[in-house]
């Protein structure tokens, strides 16, 4: 059975209210505001859920400090800037979380890693 629009949008709300109780913000000396876990998460669990911006390459690539730090790589063409707390992630070598994008509805979700 195929899921319409309106059920669709009210899973992703769903998704962002049982994400914004299992995080917190935080300021990090030296780094500014950041992203904690509030609780333990389990490997594959949808950390957060944030719309996404989208923005040609050619525009991104103009952006100075401390807007260059926002934009992540979205598909061959854009980059996109989360509206939300996923532009207070960090850009690890080794992450806990990896990005999940969802192309149709223009979201991008942090998705538990380990």
């Amino acid at each position: 059975m195929t899921s319409t629009p309106d059920e669709r949008s009210e899973a992703s709300v769903r998704a962002v209210r049982a994400a914004l109780t299992s995080r917190t913000i935080a300021p990090i000396k030296g780094k500014g505001r950041c992203v904690f876990a509030g609780e333990d998460i389990k490997q594959g669990a949808v950390i957060d859920t944030n719309v996404a911006l989208l923005f040609p390459h050619r525009q991104t690539e103009k952006l100075e400090s401390p807007l260059q730090d926002y934009p992540f790589a979205w598909d061959d063409e854009f980059d996109c800037i989360p509206l939300g707390s996923l532009t207070l992630a960090n850009h690890s070598e080794d992450p806990n979380a990896f990005l999940q994008r969802d192309l149709r509805e223009l979201l991008i979700r942090l998705v538990a890693k380990r």
